[in-house]
């Protein structure tokens, strides 16, 4: 059973180590405050409402997000959060900044296979300009992997709590250039003053299409207050007008933590069943 043991860890490590660096974001100055401008309704995605039952909250963020039934928090957590808070720690701080650096990750993952991956920056290290500079990013990054991208839909803004805006796409990805179509990405954005948060759904195709209003509605549950230190204010006017992003950390290692939530619980239930099973 040892022998089991340090088999599926080592697994898990080997599938879940990053793959790519983060690549470093330019200083940035503060976002300037502007009159208020009425997002175009055919950019505005209209989010189901669903009761989701269980919530994540951190209030040294003062960040919540409700989540679907049927999540647990990744046995390997502590691990992803250091790898994550080292590739933090090395994007270049916007000159001018005057709050602290800091950043928080979690994951969660399914029996079914698929994983939620919530990431809180202090510091806004990732500016995004709009909906379609936000998709485009990834999908770069995605294809440069040599994945297969299937872009659904148009990337669109969506109404969060606290009178915050986000941006949100989805896509279908496979692991191989050409091959097929394996999971449905769902990723979603909310900036507020100096905090930003990305949250990203990456699950079998068949359990999206099962879940999709379940996995949807968390973003409109998401709620992250401005940072009193560093109070930047974001208007419709800031965020609508289409331009090119500026320098952005690589998503592929976030996607990389997901598929570790989801192939690391898997593991563990393998490892686990057999022991019962006796």
């Amino acid at each position: 059973m040892l022998l089991r043991s340090a088999f599926v860890i080592l697994l898990a490590s080997t599938v879940c180590a990053p793959r790519t660096t983060w690549a470093q974001a330019p200083a940035t100055a503060p976002a300037k405050k502007s009159a208020g401008q009425t997002i175009p309704p055919e950019k505005v995605r209209e989010l189901p409402i669903v009761a989701l039952p269980d919530t994540l909250a951190d209030e040294s963020f003062e960040l919540e997000i409700k989540l679907p039934a049927g999540f647990s928090l990744n046995p390997n957590l502590e691990s992803m959060r250091t790898v994550a808070r080292q590739e933090f720690e090395r994007q270049e701080v916007p000159k001018g900044a005057n709050a602290t650096p800091r950043t928080q990750l979690w994951s969660y993952a399914s029996e079914t296979g698929t994983g939620v991956v919530v990431w809180v920056n202090e510091i806004l290290l990732t500016p995004i300009a709009s909906p379609d500079a936000f998709a485009t990013k990834f999908d770069n990054e995605r294809q440069a992997q040599g994945m297969t991208v299937n872009r659904i839909g148009e990337p669109k803004f969506f109404k969060a709590r606290d009178a915050h805006v986000g941006f949100t796409f989805e896509r279908e990805v496979g692991v191989k250039r050409g091959g097929p179509l394996e999971r449905r990405e769902l990723w979603g954005y909310v900036r507020a003053g100096a905090r930003e948060v990305f949250v990203f759904v990456s699950a079998p195709l068949q359990d999206f299409q099962a879940r999709a209003d379940e996995y949807l509605a968390m973003f409109a549950t998401i709620q992250l207050r401005e940072s009193a230190s560093a109070p930047i204010t974001v208007s419709a006017s800031d965020v609508t007008t289409p331009k090119e992003a500026p320098g952005f950390a690589s998503p592929f290692t976030i996607g990389a933590l997901v598929l570790c939530a989801a192939v690391g619980f898997m593991l563990l239930k393998l490892m686990k069943a057999p022991a019962e099973a006796t």
